[in-house]
């Protein structure tokens, strides 16, 4: 990370490599989360330094994403939806 770069822009290149869409990623971000992400506040973590709508993204946020968008995660992650609590398929 460049002294320039954000955690937002890790957060977007982290994204870009998983393949997936800005809200396909909150939405693995954001399970079996108490307090899950809102949309509005994933986007302000992604803008521009410069847009109005910019926050800074915290770094147990990017560490999360980081493990939750890696390819085993996401493969895990996508095998536990399909079951519910009680282990049947839903």
């Amino acid at each position: 990370m460049t002294a320039e770069e954000t955690n937002g822009a890790l957060l977007r290149r982290l994204i870009e490599k998983a393949g997936m869409t800005q809200l396909e990623a909150l939405e693995l971000v954001n399970v079996g989360q108490a307090k899950p992400i809102a949309v509005s506040t994933w986007k302000a973590y992604l803008a521009s330094r410069e847009s109005k709508r910019w926050r800074d993204c915290p770094e147990t946020i990017l560490a999360h994403a980081k493990s939750r968008l890696s390819s085993d995660s996401r493969d895990s992650i996508a095998t536990n939806q399909t079951t519910d609590t009680q282990g049947r398929g839903q």
